[in-house]
């Protein structure tokens, strides 16, 4: 299920934030960012297993990133 109106933060490899966006309904951001390596995290309140995956940006093209967050619901 898409998380709307959530941050999500691309933080270079010094652990910087690069950039930052919020999610659409839909759960689709946009960061512009020169090619490189980067992390990305999103800040979502109370779920505490939420990744920050690894990009690898190799062109300044549109890629795709799912971070899959753990709300603990059952």
């Amino acid at each position: 299920m898409p998380f709307a109106n959530i941050t999500v933060q691309l933080l270079g490899v010094d652990g910087r934030v690069v950039g930052q966006a919020v999610t659409d309904l839909q759960g689709r951001f946009a960061i512009p960012a020169p090619p490189g390596r980067y992390h990305a995290q999103a800040l979502v309140p109370k779920i505490t297993r939420c990744p920050s995956p690894q990009v690898d940006l190799p062109r300044s093209d549109a890629g795709l990133l799912v971070i899959d967050c753990d709300s603990g619901r059952r």
